[in-house]
């Protein structure tokens, strides 16, 4: 953020994001995203980046929200090392996915915590020769608030693959010592290879 004759402004340098719309401060910040399901709407209260992050509100509905650019497409034609990434705050489970040539591809994914914190998902991929993108979404009805901020597609240098952040699951083992036993428990989920116990 700079302040430019007497104006703060949000000033983005050495950008490669080809997307038309990601950051979610100007007043079209809905330009070029498909939104499915929920209320989209811009919120100034809970944010991470800039001014402004985008809100949907789900009642018992299917999310499906993408963007695809087509910006840039023929130069990436050879197969270039592209990344998809946004920033997701929700108590709902969603598949951040890249879009290559138009397609949701159903590999190139990761799926979100629900611990409505804000967390920055990042997919690799090859980028295509027409069109490239973001797909945001729910793997059913689900019901709840979802926020979103700083989305990127574009080319980027990688030197590691997205990790795989599983969903939190509640254990209750017995463990056994002598003289008698003791029961804990707690959360555990996949991250990357790691196993992540509270």
């Amino acid at each position: 953020v700079t302040n430019i004759g007497g104006i703060n402004a949000l000033v983005e340098t050495g950008n490669t994001n080809i997307l038309v719309n990601p950051s979610f401060e100007h007043s079209t910040f809905s330009t070029s995203w498909t939104n499915s399901a929920g209320t989209f709407t811009q919120e100034t209260s809970v944010l991470i980046s800039g001014k402004a992050s985008a809100k949907l509100v789900l009642a018992a509905q299917t999310m499906a929200l993408t963007q695809s650019s087509t910006l840039y497409a023929s130069q990436f034609a050879d197969g270039v090392q592209g990344l998809a990434m946004v920033r997701i705050k929700s108590d709902i489970a969603l598949s951040v996915c890249a879009i290559q040539a138009g397609t949701v591809s159903t590999t190139d994914c990761v799926t979100t915590t629900t611990d409505s914190k804000w967390g920055l998902y990042k997919v690799p991929f090859i980028l295509g020769g027409t069109s490239n993108g973001i797909s945001i979404a729910s793997s059913g009805s689900v019901t709840g608030t979802v926020y979103i901020d700083d989305a990127f597609v574009g080319a980027a240098s990688l030197i590691q693959d997205a990790p795989i952040i599983g969903p939190w699951t509640s254990y209750t083992p017995t463990i056994g010592l002598t003289g008698g036993t003791n029961t804990v428990s707690g959360k555990w989920r996949q991250v990357g290879q790691n196993i992540e116990v509270s």
